[in-house]
């Protein structure tokens, strides 16, 4: 799936340039509302070649595919809506002028969503989109968008949400302060609902008062990677009834509240039969770090087709899990289970090389889990890093036990390694990533090391 979307990506901006393409400027400062004589130099409708409109509707009413937008600095407090119906080549592209601030901002209770993609082949770039009474950014039953080095800010519900999608990009994003609502705004920060193949990467996700990053209902064939995730009011990360998932190489921490990653069946909305399942998922070379919850499961109850949920063919291996639960609370830890049956478990999940330091129990079934089975046990938990004397409820088979975890620099949540920890090359060989958080080959010495860096001298 991976290498089948980056080759995607790479086709994509290889195409030939469509020689009937227009660049198209959108100029607040000029002073008529359109022109075909736009000078980039001077800003001004003169001797220029070039169309300019002085709103960006104005400027998308005129574009097909093939054309760029290129937005010049300012404030444009209007909603866009993005769409063509045409047969054309191409790909509508939407972007600030070189590095200059474009800001388009919602801030009347009146104005969202801000941005509203209806068509296909959307690419935008570089833009500031802030206070929209309702979304960011919402496109539904649209295939293959590119979302790209946008801050997305204060929407009251989430900020940039695709539904019944497919082949999704977002990279290189700042999404924060969304979901201003609270518990009652519709979707998360960044959020996927049945879409069907989706990269999110690079993007700083925090602070917002729902989820951070959401692949969930139907959703399949994602990627959520090298994204810093935090302080955000539900889970960090938060994949609810998806399948086929990756989550690799992220910093998350601080969650308010909840999990940093959490593995969650929901029932109270778009139920789905016997469809209950959240399987393939691998996570993987994340640091997790001070949430109340590592990496959690959940199981929303009732009484209903549900109880039929189903979590398999998933792997958590390779992360370093610190300081969860931190303040002593009764919930979550390194990695817990809560409301779930030993019949909701497959047999093919396994948790193996994590290095676990300081949580209030590393691995266990939470009080919340009245419920008496024997689910451990069913769970191939092997070749973990614990600390001697820290609570867990299962350690597996060859656990390594150490008096301390040999970070660094914890003080500072620099977990790399330090010569003397017993972490290195005392990982399994069964199961670990090919390179550690930094990119650094594994392994390096005797074997893989236990937790998400590999130990360089």
């Amino acid at each position: 799936m991976k290498s089948g979307l980056y080759l995607l990506i790479l086709i994509i901006f290889l195409l030939p340039h469509d020689s009937t393409a227009e660049i198209i400027y959108v100029d607040g400062s000029i002073d008529r509302s359109g022109c075909n004589t736009y000078d980039v130099s001077s800003r001004i409708c003169t001797t220029g070649l070039n169309s300019a409109f002085r709103t960006i509707q104005s400027a998308l009413d005129v574009t097909d595919y093939g054309d760029t937008i290129l937005i010049r600095e300012g404030f444009y407090p209007e909603k866009l809506i993005i769409d063509s119906s045409t047969e054309k080549a191409g790909f509508i592209t939407l972007s600030n002028f070189k590095d200059e601030p474009v800001l388009i901002d919602g801030n009347n209770p009146d104005l969202g969503p801000l941005i509203t993609i209806n068509c296909d082949n959307v690419r935008i770039s570089g833009l500031k989109i802030s206070h929209s009474s309702s979304f960011g950014i919402i496109s539904r039953n649209t295939d293959t968008i590119f979302i790209k080095n946008c801050e997305v800010s204060y929407s009251n519900d989430g900020g940039i949400v695709f539904v019944d999608a497919s082949n999704i990009t977002v990279t290189d994003c700042e999404v924060h302060h969304n979901n201003y609502r609270g518990l009652e705004a519709a979707h998360e920060a960044i959020s996927f609902h049945n879409v069907h193949g989706f990269e999110v990467a690079r993007c700083q996700v925090y602070d917002n008062k729902e989820e951070g990053i959401d692949g969930k209902y139907g959703s399949k064939d994602g990627i959520i990677h090298h994204n810093t995730v935090f302080r955000n009011n539900g889970p960090n990360i938060y994949i609810d009834k998806a399948n086929h998932i990756d989550v690799y190489n992220n910093l998350v921490h601080s969650a308010v509240s909840k999990a940093g990653i959490s593995l969650n069946i929901e029932s109270k909305w778009h139920t789905e039969g016997l469809a209950w399942t959240l399987q393939h998922v691998n996570i993987y070379n994340n640091i997790i770090y001070n949430n109340s919850g590592g990496i959690g499961f959940w199981l929303e109850e009732g009484d209903g087709e549900e109880l039929q949920a189903k979590w398999d063919y998933i792997n958590i291996y390779n992360n370093t899990i610190v300081n969860n639960a931190r303040q002593g609370e009764n919930r979550g830890g390194g990695i817990y289970i809560i409301n779930l049956n030993s019949e909701n478990f497959g047999k093919n999940i396994s948790i193996c090389n994590n290095l676990f330091s300081g949580n209030v129990s590393d691995v266990s079934k939470t009080i919340w889990n009245w419920r008496e089975n024997e689910l451990l046990d069913k769970i191939s938990i092997f070749n973990n890093l614990f600390i001697q004397n820290e609570a867990s409820n299962a350690f597996g088979k060859n656990p390594v036990m150490a008096v301390n975890p040999g970070f660094m620099n914890p003080d500072i949540f620099e977990f790399r390694l330090t010569p003397d920890s017993d972490a290195i090359d005392t990982g399994t060989e069964i199961l670990y990533p090919e390179t550690d958080y930094d990119g650094i080959s594994r392994p390096i010495q005797d074997g893989p090391d236990i937790g998400a860096f590999e130990f360089r001298k």
